[in-house]
């Protein structure tokens, strides 16, 4: 912004008691003490015998100064009526020989170079927004601290096991630091160096307002920022069933390790299903939640059921023509599987919207026996033949997992498997007197809950004491996996 101010007199008229001052002030120009005014020209005029030279470049807005100019020889001090700020903008002079020409610059700016006057306007650069990726993974990440919420003793003393028993060295790097949650299960003081990577911007945000006293780094899984050899554990909780390119990261996990250095991944809730999703339908074949059988049955949780697309799109015909109300939720569903192309995303959407509610589940599987019931003779022996069977997600990782982390990488898998960990609690109702639930026993293995009045015939850990009186039980398994750089 450029002003242009008069003055009451001639350039070679000037005295040492000319005032320096425009037509028409009064109006109230500049910020108040943060800006700074700089003279940037002084128009010579043309009958000025002597040249006129400005000595003062700067004076401060809203304080009382004076400009030094020399002319011929003499120095000549004009003093300011009132306070600059009072200067008015848009003042054109009466003749060029009777202004100077004034800009306005920020204190902030005030060492910065003079642009040109005709410099084009340099737009400032809007502050970067996060996504609705990021902003989606931040808010699933609350509910999941919920959900871990009961079992942070547990995990606590999980990880704490395998730091001691495969004993890495320095530092430790967390892969995927999210907003923290691994940082708060690692044990307390750090006994080791350790930094922790988050590939989004706002992960690191929240993560610093949990855990301002630790060290955080932008970065992906695929490009850590060290160098080779120079990390003694990579660790992630739940974070390889979700990358994009597990085997990159495998590569660079090789990269930055040092020789003996350890891999650990832990994977206490449910595995992602877009990666099996995608897998079973090039089959023709369909994923829903296993509402069939307790998923707890085998070692690893087989928590999905897989079944072919034609004989689900037949069920869902059944509940068509007889106007069942689920009829076109399940029709819905199905179309997903038989579009083309496929999405596998909005296939693994609705898969997860089904597995995280209970009641919709329930539901499912009233429906799928509705439609066994109201199926003609002729559709009960075609369904007779109904092949569908469950399946572990987090099995489905292991296997990936282990042709990531080769041996062609120099790595050798030391573990792999459901770790599983208890503890019983004096029931609440016992010491106070008072009515508590009727569900005493809570258990979470790879994401699969069960909340139930005792406990169920198929435990996670078979070391669980059943028999004891006025206790609640609480059981975790956890799918660990370790593999250890061997050269």
């Amino acid at each position: 912004m450029s002003l242009t101010w008069a003055s009451w007199c001639h350039w070679p008229k000037l005295s040492q008691n000319s005032e320096l001052w425009p037509r028409g002030v009064g109006q109230r120009v500049g910020q108040g003490s943060r800006d700074k005014w700089t003279v940037r020209e002084l128009i010579q005029p043309k009958s000025a015998a002597p040249p006129i030279r400005f000595e003062r470049t700067t004076f401060a807005l809203g304080k009382r100064c004076s400009i030094l100019l020399s002319y011929g020889g003499r120095d000549l001090k004009l003093e300011i009526g009132g306070t600059v700020s009072r200067l008015a903008p848009k003042i054109k002079p009466r003749r060029r020989g009777d202004c100077a020409v004034v800009s306005r610059t920020p204190l902030r700016h005030a060492r910065a170079r003079m642009k040109p006057r005709n410099a084009p306007r340099q737009i400032p650069k809007k502050k970067r927004r996060p996504g609705v990726t990021e902003t989606a993974v931040i808010a699933k990440l609350q509910d999941v601290r919920t959900q871990r919420g009961p079992f942070r003793a547990l995990t606590q003393a999980l990880i704490a096991d395998l730091l001691t028993e495969y004993t890495p060295a320095e530092p430790l790097v967390e892969i995927g630091a999210g907003d923290g949650q691994l940082c708060s299960l690692l044990p307390q003081p750090a006994s080791m160096d350790r930094v922790f990577t988050e590939p989004t911007a706002l992960g690191v945000k929240r993560f610093l307002e949990i855990h301002p006293d630790e060290v955080v780094k932008r970065a992906p899984a695929e490009a850590l920022p060290f160098g080779d050899g120079q990390v003694g554990c990579v660790i992630g909780l739940c974070v390889l069933d979700v990358v994009k390119d597990g085997a990159a990261v495998a590569r660079e996990c090789a990269r930055v390790l040092k020789p003996g250095g350890v891999f650990i991944h832990l994977l206490d809730m449910s595995a992602d299903p877009l990666a099996p999703i995608l897998q079973l339908q090039a089959s023709r074949l369909l994923v829903i939640p296993n509402v069939f059988s307790d998923p707890c049955e085998a070692a690893f949780p087989e928590d999905m059921f897989v079944a072919p697309i034609a004989e689900m799109a037949q069920l869902a015909q059944i509940l068509d023509r007889h106007r069942h109300p689920f009829a076109a939720a399940l029709r819905k569903y199905v179309a997903l599987y038989q579009a083309v192309p496929f999405s596998a995303a909005a296939a693994a959407s609705a898969f997860a919207q089904l597995a995280d509610d209970p009641k919709a589940k329930v539901l499912l599987r009233d429906v799928l026996k509705a439609a066994g019931q109201l199926a003609t003779p002729a559709e009960r022996a075609q369904l007779a033949r109904f092949q569908g069977h469950p399946v572990s997600a987090a099995k489905y990782f292991e296997s990936r997992l282990l042709g990531w982390f080769s041996p062609e990488l120099g790595f050798r898998v030391e573990l792999s498997g459901m770790l599983a960990r208890w503890e019983v609690q004096a029931d609440a109702s016992a010491v106070t007197g008072s009515v508590s639930s009727t569900k005493k026993y809570l258990s979470i293995a790879a994401g699969h809950v069960r909340h139930l009045a005792e406990p169920p015939p198929h435990l996670l850990n078979p070391a669980l004491p059943v028999a004891s009186v006025g206790v609640s039980w609480r059981e975790q398994s956890v799918f660990v996996f370790v593999a250890r750089k061997v050269d």
